[in-house]
């Protein structure tokens, strides 16, 4: 985050604050903690979607990797409350609703965060096998240069016998 957007978000308008002090300690915490913010997520199903390189594996394995490696962190929920219009106790109703719901999404955020830091790992794992599965296997690529030799060498016996 750029200095100009911290100004536009924080504003401070006590004369005892110095708003310069704290503005530098903000950034050099995001400077600090930017590893947190930025997630270097292995992106090869989408490169090779632009590319169109021929596959080995079916058109649908590199789909749903591509969906996965969207939307692996989309675990979290939001506050969602129906206010009440019950006269006289409705305020009352609403405030434990609020709090009540707050309190749920506390702990149901808990819980994506875990199923993140999972589908993170899930994810990495899958990009990662799927990307060396693509990778040329040596050993398979001489053992079809013999197979290759070996027909053509088959071949040739045989027009040369008939």
């Amino acid at each position: 985050m750029e200095p100009e957007e911290l100004a536009s978000i924080i504003q401070i308008d006590d004369p005892d604050i110095d708003v310069q002090t704290i503005m530098a300690r903000i950034r050099e915490g995001l400077i600090e903690h930017a590893w947190e913010q930025e997630v270097e997520f292995p992106t090869f199903a989408l490169a090779r979607a632009r590319r169109g390189d021929a596959t080995r594996f079916p058109e649908a394995l590199y789909d749903h990797l591509e969906q996965a490696n969207l939307n692996y962190d989309q675990a979290w929920v939001e506050l969602s409350l129906i206010e009440s219009h019950i006269p006289l106790v409705g305020r009352f109703v609403n405030r434990f609703k609020r709090e009540l719901h707050r309190l749920v999404v506390y702990y149901a955020n808990q819980l994506g965060e875990r199923q993140i830091t999972t589908n993170d790992a899930i994810v990495r794992a899958l990009n990662q096998l799927v990307e060396s599965l693509e990778q040329p296997d040596p050993q398979v690529e001489a053992l079809q240069r013999r197979v290759d030799e070996l027909e053509a060498r088959i071949e040739r016996l045989e027009q040369s016998g008939e």
